[in-house]
Formats: C-alpha cells, structure tokens, sequence
C-alpha cells in the first residue's frame, strides 16, 4: 500500500474503514470484473485523482519530515540503508 494511500485511510477511520464516496461494494465489484488490481485505498486514492485532478492527501503527505537525513541520504546510494550507528 502507498504512504498516500496509508494516510488516506487514517483521515477516513483507519484501514478497516471505508471511504464515504467509494463503498467497498464499488472497489469488489471492480476486482471481480478485472478492472482494477489496486488495493482498496490505493483504488480510493486513484478515484479521487481522476476525478478531481489533484490528491487528497498531497499537500498533508508534503509536510511529513523525512525521518533518513541528508547525510545518511548520500551514503545510501545504492539503494540500501546504511547507518554508522548501532
């Protein structure tokens, strides 16, 4: 699942909730149709896009702190985490 997706549901109830504008009967019906292979959220997210253009959860998801910092950045580039510490 997508961080934005992940943040989606929390401002919805949590994971085990649904999104008022999109039952999960929708997301299912589109699953067993083959229409979709998305997780819910991340169907609720892509919906919400595509509708409106933009992403619900963008502006919110911008403003998280990056928790690796820059220093740590420029020794990981080879796309494995390394930490001096231990």
């Amino acid at each position: 699942m997508s961080p934005e997706a992940i943040l989606l549901a929390e401002q919805n109830g949590g994971l085990w909730h649904e999104h008022d504008d999109y039952p999960l009967s929708q997301w299912q019906a589109a699953v067993s149709s083959d229409d979709t292979r998305l997780g819910y959220w991340d169907w609720v997210l892509t919906n919400i896009e595509m509708q409106t253009g933009i992403s619900p959860v963008k502006p919110l998801f911008d403003q998280i702190e990056d928790p690796v910092g820059d220093e740590e950045k420029s020794a990981n580039s080879g796309g494995v985490f390394i930490r001096d510490e231990f």
